[in-house]
């Protein structure tokens, strides 16, 4: 699908399985990848991914799981639920329930690391995963929210093999 900005290779793989067939892993399959220079840049691969994985998952709505869920409503909810909380309670209150509502994400990494803890030795890696984790859930539920909104637009562009021969040649 040349329409895709991003995760052609998944989209590929859930089309496969769809048409009946099985795929399988592979270990001893070479995978070359290319690890990101600096943090920005690998923050920014976390929403252009996610970003062009909402219309994947647009086209494949089965393959939504719940963390991909939670991820998708997260900023919406606290965009839309904080002003109603701010006018309907105290400031006290608001202010406690922000807190909370912030906090979700490290929560969520917390236990995730709980089942990987053997990894982990140090408290201090803990502490910079649970960061670099909060920084990059943001960017994806960003990147999610934006596209959302690329959906709109999407138009899916199928490569036909007399397309394919015309440009080769």
């Amino acid at each position: 699908d040349m329409g895709l900005t991003a995760g052609m290779e998944q989209d590929i793989v859930w089309r496969i399985e769809k048409a009946g067939y099985n795929v399988m892993f592979e270990p001893t399959a070479a995978v070359y990848i290319s690890m990101r220079e600096d943090f920005k840049k690998y923050i920014k691969q976390a929403y252009s991914r996610q970003r062009g994985g909402m219309i994947i998952r647009f086209k494949h709505p089965d393959k939504i799981t719940s963390h991909y869920l939670f991820s998708m409503l997260y900023l919406p909810i606290i965009i839309i639920v904080t002003p109603i909380l701010f006018f309907l309670f105290n400031i006290k209150l608001f202010i406690y329930l922000v807190m909370i509502v912030s906090i979700l994400p490290i929560g969520y990494y917390l236990i995730r690391m709980l089942k990987g803890r053997r990894h982990i030795k140090k408290t201090t890696d803990m502490i910079f995963i649970l960061i670099i984790g909060y920084i990059w859930f943001v960017s994806v539920c960003l990147g999610i929210l934006r596209g959302c909104f690329d959906i709109l637009k999407y138009k899916e562009k199928l490569m036909s093999m007399s397309e394919e021969n015309r440009t080769v040649r």
